[in-house]
């Protein structure tokens, strides 16, 4: 069935940001049993990687269990919008009492 317009059932926000779609997540979890399933294994013939193919070994391992570390930094908000965010705090604790009063009541009328 085509796009209808103004159809109900259509998502117009679409997911939510950082959720997972059910094939990515089928995907970690067959991945992660696998890894399960070879850890034994990799226990006992560790012993006769040498030290660059143990250390590589726990590089590629290491992915599967933390996060990518650019996947944990925090948004990063653009320097205009700090400094009008500082100018407005910086402005309404120069406002009197009344003057606070009067924005407050504009507000509640709009």
């Amino acid at each position: 069935m085509g796009f209808v317009k103004g159809d109900a059932n259509i998502n117009y926000q679409g997911r939510k940001k950082g959720s997972l779609n059910r094939n990515t997540h089928e995907l970690k979890e067959l991945i992660k049993e696998i890894q399960i399933e070879n850890l034994d294994y990799i226990k006992t013939h560790i012993n006769t990687l040498n030290m660059k193919e143990r250390i590589q070994l726990n590089k590629d391992l290491l992915s599967f269990i933390l996060p990518k570390y650019t996947s944990v930094l925090p948004e990063q908000i653009p320097l205009d919008e700090l400094i009008q965010e500082h100018l407005i705090k910086n402005a309404i604790k120069e406002l009197t009492i009344d003057e606070l009063r009067e924005l407050i009541n504009e507000q509640e009328n709009n």
